[in-house]
């Protein structure tokens, strides 16, 4: 944030705390998920997709208040927002607790479904979830993620936010580690919700 910058609000911005600065985008018409709208989303579908990535990122704080939907005449869709508490340990990860979860092969974890089970289950009535939905949903993720496409997500962080170089070698190796075994995610999902 700087003087090019357009700032609504002068009281949250001046020259005095010009630097980088996290921001939001404003979604019109939203309202926080409840079950009996889910049947209502034109793209319910998707959340076959958010379980396998928060399987990817071992994200246990998913809440209704990050998977918002939003109401238009025609279009009342489900959108993903907040993934901030991932990567095991939350907000606190480093090398350390990385390595240690492969090391103790946490891709049999059923945290992530334990944590996120209230919200889960409102989907689980609503679509189907099966071994062939997963693998396509894991096919398209791997299609799309490698270690350049993290790196290169890595690099755009701003320096003085990003952790040492090791716990960002440690976090590349860690999430090609969940992405190659897919095979496993998807065998404890299933063993659990069945």
């Amino acid at each position: 944030m700087d003087e090019n910058t357009e700032v609504f609000d002068s009281n949250i911005a001046s020259n005095n705390n010009y630097g980088y600065a996290f921001y939001s985008t404003f979604m019109p018409k939203t309202t926080k998920l409840l079950s009996s709208i889910i049947n209502l989303m034109k793209n319910k579908e998707v959340f076959i997709k958010v379980l396998l990535f928060d399987h990817i990122i071992f994200n246990k704080d998913r809440n209704e208040g990050n998977l918002l939907v939003r109401f238009y005449k025609n279009d009342i869709s489900l959108k993903v927002i907040d993934h901030t508490h991932v990567f095991i340990n939350g907000a606190i990860w480093d090398s350390v607790c990385l390595k240690r979860a492969m090391k103790e092969n946490d891709l049999l974890s059923t945290e992530v479904l334990k944590y996120n089970e209230r919200l889960y289950s409102m989907f689980y009535r609503n679509i189907s979830i099966t071994k062939e939905t997963l693998e396509q949903a894991s096919i398209e993720f791997k299609s799309k993620i490698n270690c350049n496409v993290i790196k290169e997500f890595i690099e755009e962080c701003p320096q003085d936010w990003r952790p040492t170089q090791e716990s960002e070698n440690a976090l590349v190796e860690y999430l090609m580690y969940r992405i190659n075994h897919f095979d496993v995610i998807i065998s404890t999902i299933l063993n659990y919700i069945k």
